[in-house]
């Protein structure tokens, strides 16, 4: 072990990983006020049904929100995720930036996916595994142990851009909600970069929270993901911030990839008609206007569904791909 900073006590386990290199055995001091709406804490309440905790902080090694090194926080919750866990957790720990807190929620896995969390427990600051209430359940879970200025959540089947955290760290300051482009892969064999803009949040989804990173603060002054939606929670946190003023800052770099195979991509129709009602509670528009927009962007994701089931869409992807006036980013890829 390296002493990094003696008058912090901060010093290093592991010069290889991005979760290893800046730790502390000081345990910080939490601080929750009355008012806030998200509260902090560093072990999870037990539960009857937990199978397993671990990681760094289980072993006494916790982590610095520093001046010069502010901390990012990212969680992952996943749920029988054996199949890809291991490229997502792979781009947490492999991350250029070297203060970086790293939390996955696991819903009570029966598959591989301990194993595969056992293996990298030593670069984990904290992981559970215990049933929950759904994804915003899941999501919440993670928030409340975060200790990190900036809190980025990615998929169990998604993976982080090898710079992304530089870049998020490069723009602190600047926004309370911090995001970039990212790449739609479909069925893992070919991609198309999304370009991701907040200013169109009020009519449609057009931010995925795999890009995002938001400031613990701001989860505490406006709350966390809402337990009513079962697919489009992040939409409702980001229209909801969106309304109350937050600042946005937009990265024109990929920040992330995304798989279309995921949970929303299997519910893509309970997904939109939650936008419908999102909308309608927190833009306040007239029925009318936001059921014609629904219906049209069902009509839009039929169509897309017979191209792929005509095998057609992968030549849409390549001709956007190869024709768009916008330079894309090679991917980064992990395993």
């Amino acid at each position: 072990m390296k002493n990094l900073e003696q008058n912090n006590n901060i010093f290093e386990l592991d010069k290889t990983y991005s979760t290893t290199r800046r730790v502390t055995k000081q345990k910080p001091v939490i601080e929750n006020n009355s008012e806030d709406k998200v509260k902090t804490q560093l072990f999870l309440p037990a539960k009857p049904d937990r199978k397993a905790e671990g990681g760094l902080r289980c072993q006494g090694y916790f982590k610095s929100n520093e001046k010069d090194k502010p901390l990012i926080s990212v969680i992952t919750v996943v749920f029988n995720g054996e199949k890809y866990l291991e490229q997502t957790i792979q781009s947490v720990i492999n991350q250029t930036y070297d203060n970086v807190e790293y939390i996955i929620i696991d819903g009570g896995s029966t598959d591989g996916t301990l194993d595969i969390i056992r293996k990298y427990e030593g670069m984990v600051d904290y992981w559970v595994s215990e049933g929950d209430e759904g994804i915003s359940d899941a999501f919440n879970k993670g928030i409340e142990l975060c200790t990190g200025e900036m809190i980025g959540i990615i998929n169990a089947d998604d993976w982080y851009e090898v710079d992304a955290f530089k870049l998020i760290i490069n723009n602190i300051g600047k926004g309370d909600v911090i995001y970039g482009n990212q790449n739609y892969w479909i069925n893992n064999s070919d991609f198309e970069t999304w370009y991701p803009i907040h200013s169109s949040l009020p009519r449609e989804m057009t931010m995925n929270h795999p890009t995002v990173f938001i400031g613990k603060n701001m989860y505490k002054k406006l709350g966390s993901y809402s337990s009513i939606y079962k697919i489009a929670m992040d939409y409702e946190l980001l229209l909801r911030f969106f309304k109350n003023g937050v600042t946005f800052i937009k990265i024109d770099n990929v920040i992330t990839n995304m798989r279309s195979d995921g949970e929303s991509d299997s519910r893509w129709y309970n997904g939109y008609y939650e936008e419908f009602i999102i909308k309608r509670n927190i833009n306040g528009r007239l029925f009318l206007l936001e059921f014609i927009y629904f219906l049209l962007k069902v009509i839009r994701r039929l169509v897309s569904l017979l191209l792929i089931k005509a095998k057609l869409q992968k030549t849409l992807f390549w001709f956007r791909k190869n024709f768009s006036p916008v330079k894309k980013q090679k991917p980064h890829e992990y395993l």
